[in-house]
């Protein structure tokens, strides 16, 4: 099988190699560290909170913004947990599930060219730093008194025959303080092949920040 890399504006690997639950068939293997730098959609004060949608080849059905609240002429940091790589973030609360349903990632939409994608990638690193998701939680309402809270987030992927296939928590711990960094984790071995990873978390009383996750794409040549 041949294999090349990609090039977007977001760090990549220089060799990338397929997974062993790889689907058959000629893949261009595209490694994305997607920092959510270049996201529009920010969450509203009031209206309808929409999901950040299509971003790097997969669909993210998930709230998009700046992490920092910038409201007459002030900067001030108001998420609980500060981003891995400021000043964006995704994330998701009990607002957007209500509006947006399940949050998730998916490479099943209208005019995608991605077959399936990893999030396990043993041999990413970016300047010695292994981690292929950063994350946190926050207590809601998401306000200036926000801060970090205790948390248990869940991810589930799935196959292209909608199987479920991976299961993983990630836990993530209050230092009792207004602002910490997040944490940093990876996904298991049994992150490969998949079509759509569904995130929940525990209580469904906090709102989750995500940042820094790293994707490997198979697209169909």
């Amino acid at each position: 099988m041949k294999t090349s890399i990609a090039i977007l504006a977001l760090p990549f690997l220089a060799i990338a190699s397929p997974s062993p639950a790889t689907p058959p068939g000629n893949f261009e293997i595209i490694t994305v560290n997607n920092n959510f730098e270049t996201t529009m959609n920010d969450v509203p004060v009031v209206g309808t909170v929409g999901s950040l949608g299509v971003y790097n080849l997969l669909y993210w059905n998930v709230v998009a913004g700046d992490a920092a609240l910038k409201r007459k002429k002030r900067q001030v940091t108001i998420t609980g947990v500060t981003p891995h790589t400021p000043p964006n973030t995704i994330g998701f609360g009990v607002r957007s599930r209500l509006e947006n349903g399940v949050p998730y990632i998916s490479s099943t939409y209208a005019t995608s060219t991605i077959d399936h994608f990893d999030l396990y990638v043993p041999d990413y690193a970016n300047n010695g730093d292994r981690n292929t998701i950063y994350y946190g939680c926050v207590s809601v309402p998401v306000t200036e008194a926000t801060t970090p809270a205790s948390c248990v987030m869940t991810a589930k992927g799935f196959d292209a025959a909608g199987k479920q296939v991976a299961k993983v928590d990630f836990a993530f711990k209050s230092l009792g303080g207004r602002l910490q960094p997040m944490t940093g984790g990876s996904f298991p071995k049994e992150f490969v092949g998949l079509n759509r990873v569904e995130f929940s978390v525990s209580p469904k009383t906090v709102a989750v920040e995500l940042d820094n996750v790293v994707t490997r794409l198979y697209q169909r040549k």
